[in-house]
């Protein structure tokens, strides 16, 4: 995979937006092309199914090591700002650390790094539409072999790389005092300082008895043959972990997305109401089936299907007569169910049955309502009289009486 590899300059948090470097290189992180330099906005053009990886400058990262025992990473983080605090000259609550790789023996890389910093960068990569993979100090992107040391060398500003894990920055008039005080906090001493020098500065006495080589890469290119991509010290870490990447595209249609929730819910909340609706009037016509069974079979003790039962008493009694139920209970009441389930502003009061007919008391809002009742009831077949219709405020009372048709 591609790499857009950007360098921060050193500037205060709170500057203007940034000037940044820029290489693309490629899946061995070899450079495709030239340093380029400009907004990050021009840069963000490269950045499409590319990895963006950003170095922070190298004075406003400090690198340290604790030895630190813990029972999680959470603890230690929680416990490495206390630790390095008589090291650091700003308040803990200020700065941020970056946990690197356990080294053995509890020892772990640290890098430190201000919050207004870190928001400044990541702000400004936000603004850009650039969604940052890797924040890794420039230090530690410099080249490092064993036995040696690397040096990269710029107007007014020196970068220095000790080991797998250490490093630090130095102004030049003070390059050589601080080569010198790495030299003896080392254990082991480098036999090769190399120095990529970019300035007209001259290059520095070597520490001890180390010899100094002269390099010529460019600074990008030089930091991309340091690039660890596989075992970095990220600074996103913590409150800087970047969130889902799917935010940047989500948030233009959030809104949208919510009021469509909302429909749904109402939608949900409407269909709830009518078939609790819907069920409340199927409950109420089977308590009244069930009375009119029990009316018309008073000597029934065990009610489990009121409609089914009645269908077989219906049925012994079609059978004992020979005839035909044409306007028997079930054929009238089965009509009236379904007629008044079709009108949601009616619901049924008591349904009773005698001489052959079908009583529906009925109660709503909708006086039109108890007229389609009617015609429905008659297109079964089926003689319908609303017998009475009476108002009290926006509340009807109705009675409808249903019967089998007059054979003429």
């Amino acid at each position: 995979m591609e790499t857009l590899l950007l360098r921060f300059p050193p500037a205060p948090p709170d500057g203007d937006p940034p000037v940044v470097q820029w290489v693309l290189l490629d899946s061995h992180n070899v450079p495709l092309g030239e340093t380029q330099a400009g907004a990050l906005a021009e840069a963000a053009a490269l950045a499409a199914q590319r990895r963006v990886v950003a170095l922070a400058p190298a004075e406003q990262v400090t690198l340290f090591e604790v030895q630190l025992k813990a029972r999680s990473r959470q603890q230690l983080l929680r416990a490495v700002p206390y630790a390095l605090e008589d090291e650091l000259a700003e308040d803990v609550e200020d700065l941020h650390f970056a946990l690197g790789p356990n080294l053995g023996e509890d020892r772990y890389p640290v890098a430190v790094v201000s919050k207004a910093h870190m928001a400044y960068w990541i702000d400004a990569l936000h603004e850009a539409g650039l969604r940052l993979r890797l924040l890794i100090p420039e230090t530690l992107a410099l080249p490092y072999h064993d036995g040696e040391w690397t040096l990269l060398q710029e107007p007014g500003r020196c970068v220095v790389r000790t080991g797998p894990w250490a490093g630090f920055f130095a102004d030049p008039a003070l390059l050589g005092t601080l080569l010198d005080l790495a030299w003896d906090r080392e254990q082991t001493h480098p036999e090769l300082l190399r120095c990529h020098c970019c300035s007209e500065d001259p290059p520095p006495r070597p520490p001890g008895d180390a010899r100094l080589e002269r390099g010529e890469q460019c600074p990008m290119a030089l930091f991309a043959g340091g690039l660890d991509l596989a075992r970095p010290l990220d600074l996103l870490q913590g409150e800087f972990r970047p969130k889902a990447g799917t935010t940047k595209w989500v948030r233009p249609w959030l809104a949208a997305g919510v009021l469509l929730a909302l429909w749904i819910g109402l939608e949900l909340l409407v269909a709830w109401n009518d078939v609790r609706s819907y069920r409340n009037q199927v409950g109420a016509l089977r308590s009244q089936i069930e009375a009119v069974y029990r009316q018309a079979f008073p000597g029934a003790r065990r009610v489990v299907n009121a409609r089914v039962q009645m269908e077989q008493k219906l049925k012994e009694l079609r059978r004992a007569a020979g005839g035909r139920d044409e306007g028997g209970l079930l054929p009238l009441l089965a009509a009236g169910a379904e007629a008044v389930s079709r009108e949601r502003s009616i619901r049924v009061d008591t349904v009773s049955y005698r001489q052959g007919q079908v009583e529906l008391r009925l109660e709503g809002k909708e006086l039109q309502a108890l007229e389609r009742i009617k015609q429905y009831v008659e297109q079964k077949g089926l003689d319908a009289e609303i017998q009475s219709a009476d108002t009290s405020g926006q509340q009807i009372s109705a009675r409808i009486v249903i019967r089998a048709k007059q054979r003429t």
